[in-house]
């Protein structure tokens, strides 16, 4: 914009208007000092009145009231403040200008919508720069003008604290709304991100939607309680219709119908970092309203490992959340780094395995890393450890079946076996090694002699031996029975 198009704009604003706000505020010292954290300097054009409603905020924050006598108090101390006030007369003035403190809303009103002229001047003037600067593309600057309208429409609503401070009284007096904790001790929370990681395949997805199910229908999750139901929006990119309905066929309930909805992969992907997807992605959940959020999977939406890339996602993510009571609990679907070794970690230990773990270990309250029990293709038993839990306990490790859907708790487990180091050479147990134990039918046996010869048999722990011989959820159980006590083959 040339120097001649700059001088032949004139700002709107209005003296009078400003004038009277700050004179409504002194007449008023009681309202004023909450009145006062609502006041943004933009709302002023005149630089008087900024230096003013400076000196007005700085005598709220020291404790004082505010009135009349203690502004002139305040400016009396400094030539330069009263210099930048505009003189004793501007401020001793500024009472007169208003006849009463009623009629604060209506100059606060008249000052955003001249702030927000000035907002849209100025975007203008920003416009017509990008546009007649010709290393440029064109093409992006529709993007970039409706990515500024929508910043300078959130600037336009109310204006939010800052900062809130409270006493030890008060912080002990706090009681959380009804259905702020969700899960657990704390382990899912409204307002709170939790995270889910593990290797490829162990079920961190499935474990997702067995969470929305236990939300739905109020029953616990991987023994932690569901302490009201809740519904869930599940936000997922690798999972297609057909694959959903794989997945859900055993889940027959109708009455989750109101409490779950998963989408399918957005097309244009998990694209948190378009301001476009965050408002539809907002505008979708107030129809819904979600008491829990699940990403999955975390990478499709940082495209990237970097700290920065980590950092800007995690932000994104936060602002297309819905504000206040409606906050929604956030569950994020993450991977874990390649193992460098065969040590099996446990615990907290655990919390440094997820990827990108310096940035999302951080920002999550709560962190689950989900294992495979074995590296057997066909076990499949998962085990749970909670990784870091910042306002609760940390729950023991448990080790659970997969089943149509949801998870069932495993009995039995071995944990010694678990805890060794795993061997990537070592071969599961096989259907030829069942069929050789029991004599292909000739044999019957009492469960406990028969895991002590499988293990004899394969060189495999009790824990996995006692899978393979579970006749309800093992990997072999269409091939056993068990009848009086005794397991019998029925395979061919």
């Amino acid at each position: 914009m040339t120097a001649a198009m700059k001088q032949s704009i004139k700002m709107p604003s209005s003296p009078e208007a400003e004038g009277a706000l700050l004179g409504a505020l002194l007449l008023d010292g009681q309202a004023a000092k909450t009145r006062l954290r609502e006041l943004n300097p933009s709302l002023f054009f005149n630089d008087n009145h900024k230096a003013i409603l400076k000196a007005l905020k700085h005598i709220s924050n020291k404790g004082d009231e505010i009135s009349e006598h203690t502004l002139l108090l305040h400016h009396n101390r400094s030539e330069i403040a009263m210099a930048e006030a505009g003189g004793i007369s501007i401020v001793a003035d500024l009472v007169n200008q208003c006849p009463s403190a009623i009629s604060y809303p209506y100059w606060l009103a008249e000052l955003k919508e001249y702030s927000s002229r000035r907002e849209i001047i100025r975007l203008a003037e920003k416009t017509m720069v990008l546009a007649m600067e010709t290393a440029q593309d064109p093409s992006t600057l529709s993007g970039q003008f409706a990515d500024s309208c929508k910043s300078l429409m959130r600037q336009a609503g109310p204006q939010k604290e800052r900062f809130r401070f409270y006493s030890p009284s008060e912080c002990r007096s706090y009681e959380p709304p009804e259905g702020h904790v969700l899960v657990g001790d704390c382990h899912i929370v409204r307002g709170n991100i939790t995270v889910l990681s593990g290797a490829p395949g162990t079920g961190k997805s499935r474990a997702a939607t067995y969470l929305a199910i236990a939300g739905a229908i109020k029953v616990d999750w991987f023994g932690l309680p569901v302490h009201s139901r809740f519904k869930t929006a599940i936000l997922q990119a690798e999972n297609g219709r057909y694959r959903l309905k794989t997945e859900l066929n055993h889940i027959t309930d109708s009455s989750l119908d109101d409490f779950i909805r998963i989408s399918e992969p957005p097309p244009c992907g998990m694209a948190f970092g378009d301001m476009a997807f965050r408002d539809d992605l907002r505008d979708w959940m107030a129809g819904f309203e979600p008491d829990l959020v699940v990403l999955d999977p975390w990478n499709a939406i940082t495209g990237d490992d970097s700290q920065r890339d980590y950092r800007e996602a995690l932000n994104n993510v936060r602002e297309a959340m819905p504000k206040g009571d409606i906050e929604p609990a956030i569950l994020i679907v993450a991977h874990n780094r390649k193992p460098k070794n065969d040590e099996r970690k446990t615990g907290r230990a655990l919390l440094n395995e997820v990827a990108g773990s310096h940035v999302i270990g951080s920002a999550a309250r709560c962190v689950f890393i989900m294992q495979a029990a074995s590296d057997d293709e066909e076990d499949n038993r998962v085990v749970l450890n909670c990784a870091k839990n910042n306002d609760g306990a940390l729950p023991a490790q448990s080790a659970w079946h997969r089943k149509n859907g949801i998870f069932l708790r495993c009995e039995d487990f071995d944990w010694e076996e678990f805890n060794k180091p795993s061997n990537s050479n070592s071969s599961p147990i096989s259907i030829e090694a069942l069929r050789t134990l029991f004599d292909s039918g000739k044999r019957q046996l009492e469960k406990n002699r028969t895991v002590d010869e499988l293990m004899v048999v394969t060189g495999k722990g009790k824990s996995s031996c006692y899978n393979a011989l579970n006749v309800e959820f093992g990997k072999f159980s269409e091939y056993l029975e068990e009848k009086g006590g005794l397991i019998e083959w029925r395979g061919k």
